[in-house]
């Protein structure tokens, strides 16, 4: 998989190219890997969405191999829970 940079400035977009060019993972493992953090982006998207509506403030972020996305949730001083995924 060779994905050709436009013409523009250059920004994440040819970063991101740039790192799939580069790597030597099948063509199915890239796409794979992209749509994983796709789904991240929009599920944390969702998540602030919901805790503004709700009034809670999200803190301690946390990514990793065994959590797709953590937060702390607060309301005021109040610690209110988590959400994890």
């Amino acid at each position: 998989m060779n994905l050709k940079r436009d013409n523009g400035p250059g920004g994440l977009r040819d970063e991101i190219l740039q790192q799939l060019n580069g790597s030597p993972m099948p063509s199915e493992e890239k796409l794979a890997a992209l749509r994983q953090c796709v789904a991240q982006i929009q599920n944390i998207e969702i998540i602030e969405q919901t805790a503004a509506r709700c009034g809670l403030e999200l803190s301690r972020f946390k990514s990793n191999h065994a959590l797709e996305l953590y937060y702390d949730l607060k309301r005021g001083p109040l610690d209110a829970g988590f959400i994890s995924k």
